[in-house]
C-alpha cells in the first residue's frame, strides 16, 4: 500500500464576523489567532492523527497543485514567515498584548472588557474528528483557552444559515486550492440576502484579496499570475482566517512493484495508465 498527501487539509474556519464571534476580542483579533495557531504543536497533531503519515499544511498550496511553483520558495521551510511554530511563550504574550490575561481559574480575561475566553468548535460526526478537537482543546487550555466542542447533527451540517451564523470555528475539510478562488472572496460569504449560499462561513473580507481573486480569473499571462499567487498567498498567511493544520492522507492500495499512479487533488488515483509500470519483487 502506498500513502500520499492529497490537495486537502483538516482546516478550522474562523468566525470573524463582530456580529457573530464570541468573544468580541478573541479571534476576530489577528494576533490572538496567531497565538492560538502557536499554542498547538501542528506536527505532533498530524503525528498523532495520521500515525505519523502526514505533515503540517503550512500553507493552503499543496506540492501537487498546477500553482504551487509560484510559491514553491514561499512555503515553509523556504521561507519562515509563514511557518508559525509551535511556541507557548510567544502565544502567551500575543495574548498579553492584545488584552487577555489568565484569571484565577486559569481560564483568559480580557482586561479591558471583561470577556471570559470561552470558544466554541464545530466539528463533523466521528471518532477521530472529534479527537482532533480534543488535542487541539487541550493546547488552548495550557495558554487558557476554554474551548467547547459541538459535533454537528446530520441536519445543522447541512444548514448553511447555522453554520455561518456560529460564534466560533468550524472544521472543514476541503481542497486548498479553493483558498486561492472564490472561497476566499467576499462575495462568497452567505447572507439572509443571499439565501445564505456561500461558502465563506467564518466572513471573511480583505478587499484586496478580493481583488486579488478577481485578477486571477482574467488574468493569462503567466508572470502576472505568478504574481498574483505571490501576493494571495502572502495576505491570507498574514490574516491567518483559517488555521490549516495539516495535509489529508489518502491510501493507495495496489499491487507491491506498481508505481506511477497517484493522487492529485482528490481522493481518486490519477495518473496516466502508460506511465504505470511494474517491477517484481
Amino acid at each position: 500500500m502506498k500513502v500520499e498527501t492529497r490537495d486537502g487539509a483538516e482546516t478550522w474556519e474562523i468566525m470573524l464576523n463582530p456580529q457573530y464571534a464570541r468573544p468580541l476580542n478573541g479571534m476576530t483579533q489577528q494576533p490572538v489567532r496567531q497565538a492560538l495557531l502557536q499554542a498547538v504543536d501542528r506536527q505532533n497533531l498530524a503525528d498523532v492523527m495520521t500515525v505519523g503519515l502526514s505533515s503540517i499544511a503550512y500553507t493552503f498550496y499543496h506540492e501537487e497543485q498546477d500553482n504551487y511553483p509560484y510559491v514553491r520558495d514561499l512555503v515553509p521551510p523556504s521561507d519562515r514567515r509563514y511557518e508559525y511554530p509551535y511556541d507557548v511563550r510567544r502565544a502567551e504574550q500575543l495574548l498579553a498584548q492584545a488584552g487577555w490575561t489568565k484569571g484565577p481559574d486559569g481560564v483568559l480575561v480580557h482586561q479591558p472588557s471583561g470577556e471570559r475566553f470561552n470558544y466554541h468548535v464545530q466539528t463533523r460526526r466521528g471518532d477521530a474528528y472529534f479527537r482532533m478537537a480534543s488535542i487541539i482543546q487541550d493546547y488552548w487550555k495550557a495558554v487558557g483557552v476554554d474551548l467547547d466542542i459541538e459535533v454537528l447533527t446530520p441536519v445543522n451540517e447541512r444548514n448553511n444559515e447555522y453554520l455561518a451564523t456560529r460564534t466560533g470555528a468550524s472544521l472543514h475539510n476541503a481542497t486548498t486550492s479553493s483558498f486561492q478562488g472564490r472561497r476566499a472572496h467576499s462575495g462568497a460569504i452567505p447572507s439572509p440576502e443571499t439565501r445564505w449560499t456561500g461558502n465563506n462561513r467564518g466572513h471573511y473580507s480583505n478587499p484586496v484579496v478580493d481583488g486579488l481573486v478577481e485578477r486571477l480569473e482574467l488574468t493569462i499571462d503567466q508572470p502576472q499570475i505568478r504574481e498574483l499567487h505571490r501576493q494571495l498567498l502572502a495576505q491570507q498567511m498574514v490574516d491567518l482566517h483559517s488555521f490549516w493544520w495539516y495535509w489529508v492522507v489518502v491510501p493507495i492500495i495496489m499491487l507491491e512493484g506498481v508505481t506511477g499512479p497517484h493522487n492529485v487533488g482528490s481522493n481518486v488515483i490519477a495518473g496516466n495508465i502508460w506511465e504505470w509500470d511494474y517491477v517484481k519483487g
